[in-house]
């Protein structure tokens, strides 16, 4: 009996219990979901143009937008795209990529750009055959996006790239840079063009000069040339240390020789710029070319006891503070008694580009009496800066020996507006006496600064004169 009784007793208290053993259990199961809920990270969305997909891919159904300033739920990470939960409610996928770039509109209207040359693969996974390796520099539109890979287009079949290897712009952005790439090369290939056209035109830039039978100032002339006369050079002939020529033919076939130091070649022009950037000398670069260096002493006194680098680091130095006491930035080619040549010189100004360069030289002559100070340019749009500047180096009080065309390599292959300035004579003893002194150098970088300052004046006056609206 009191084994029936017992189970009669089990059996009664199961049934009893088994409500509140289920409430207990879903009482359970609430709590657990309510902490998992309190658990979930929340995100703010501060931006248009995110919406969730049914699927961690781009061309996937559209489930809703989200609304700017709204809040979501994210339950889910993975390969690079975020299962979210809007409004307590809706759940789908959003790429991580779109949150995290401000500069991407949406995630439809974008595109690859390669930053390096990038292999493109057959499927979405780099196991898969690689088609082929896409250019540094390419930018094309991306179709979809799924986790991690970009599906593109190439030569009419799909690829896919991985979104490590692209960054991702928006697809009216690389359209823009394409137009302004195609209309670079358009100039490229129109300079290119240009080039060619010029590479064998030499001009003529002295007042003065002939066309000669042989390679020799001495040789008999075939007539006078006139100036920014035309000649097609033929051939290049070195006749010395000091003296080279052209064999050309002007434009009515006859040939002759030339002195190459009276010729310009306009294609090195092609590239060259014809104003400062800034207009003002006060927010100007101004790169200072100290002539000679290291085994290279330059030209000598008569008594070789000077040598003309000794006196152009001095200048570079006082002129260097007195343009910086204006507020200009100056940059020095060559900051110490070390030889540089002039390809260098050169690659220093075409790399830094400067507003204005400046060779610093003193001269030498067989003719002890010839003295004061000159200034050379090499491009015509020069001409006018070199005028300026020399109206202001005159005010030195040296012997005005006048603004003049030069053949000087640091001119001629210079992409900036750039001048040779001869300071003085180091072969005659008056100017070798002012050479010696400081005052002569303060004197030359005032005159120098002024000029300057004048040609500054200029560029902002012509600047205000071309934005004037006609009235």
């Amino acid at each position: 009996m009191a084994i029936v009784w017992t189970k009669k007793l089990n059996h009664l208290t199961i049934k009893r219990l088994t409500p509140f053993l289920i409430t207990l259990i879903i009482g359970l199961v609430t709590l657990w979901g309510i902490e998992s809920l309190s658990n979930l990270k929340t995100l703010k969305i501060d931006r248009q143009g995110i919406v969730l997909h049914s699927f961690p891919t781009t061309n996937s159904e559209v489930v809703t937008e989200i609304a700017t300033n709204s809040s979501i739920e994210i339950i889910q990470e993975q390969t690079g795209w975020l299962k979210a939960r809007y409004l307590g409610r809706i759940e789908g996928w959003l790429p991580k990529w779109l949150i995290n770039n401000n500069q991407l509109k949406n995630d439809k209207e974008i595109a690859a750009s390669f930053e390096e040359a990038t292999a493109i693969y057959q499927k979405a996974d780099s196991k898969s055959s690689i088609i082929s390796t896409i250019p540094k520099d390419s930018l094309i539109p991306i179709n979809y996006i799924e986790y991690n890979w970009a599906q593109v287009s190439y030569q009419g079949k799909p690829a896919f790239v991985n979104l490590n290897a692209v960054e991702l712009i928006n697809q009216e952005e690389a359209e823009r840079i394409l137009v302004e790439t195609d209309s670079l090369d358009n100039s490229i290939d129109e300079k290119e063009e240009e080039k060619e056209r010029l590479k064998d035109k030499l001009i003529m830039r002295k007042k003065e000069d002939y066309l000669l039978e042989k390679a020799d100032n001495f040789s008999n002339i075939i007539y006078q040339t006139n100036y920014l006369q035309e000649f097609t050079r033929l051939d290049f002939i070195e006749y010395n240390a000091q003296e080279s020529f052209y064999f050309v033919a002007d434009q009515q076939g006859i040939k002759g020789y030339i002195n190459s130091f009276s010729l310009s070649e306009p294609v090195y022009s092609i590239d060259h710029r014809s104003q400062p950037v800034n207009s003002k000398l006060q927010q100007a670069t101004i790169m200072l070319d100290p002539g000679h260096g290291g085994e290279d002493p330059g030209t000598l006194s008569t008594d070789q006891k000077y040598s003309e680098k000794s006196f152009t680091y001095k200048i570079a130095d006082v002129l260097k503070k007195t343009l910086e006491a204006f507020g200009a930035t100056v940059i020095l080619t060559n900051e110490s008694d070390q030889f540089l040549d002039l390809t260098e010189r050169v690659e220093i100004s075409n790399q830094k580009q400067p507003d204005l360069f400046l060779s610093l030289h003193f001269d030498s002559s067989y003719d002890t009496q010839i003295n004061g100070v000159r200034t050379y340019f090499y491009h015509l749009n020069d001409e006018e800066f070199a005028k300026t500047l020399h109206s202001g180096l005159i005010t030195s009080g040296r012997p005005n020996l006048g603004v003049e065309y030069g053949n000087f390599q640091v001119l001629r292959e210079n992409t900036v507006p750039s001048l040779l300035l001869e300071l003085g004579y180091i072969t005659n003893s008056e100017d070798l006496e002012l050479m010696l002194t400081y005052d002569y150098h303060q004197n030359l970088a005032d005159a120098i600064t002024e000029g300057l300052s004048t040609y500054f004046d200029q560029v902002e006056n012509q600047l205000e004169i071309n934005n004037t609206p006609d009235r």
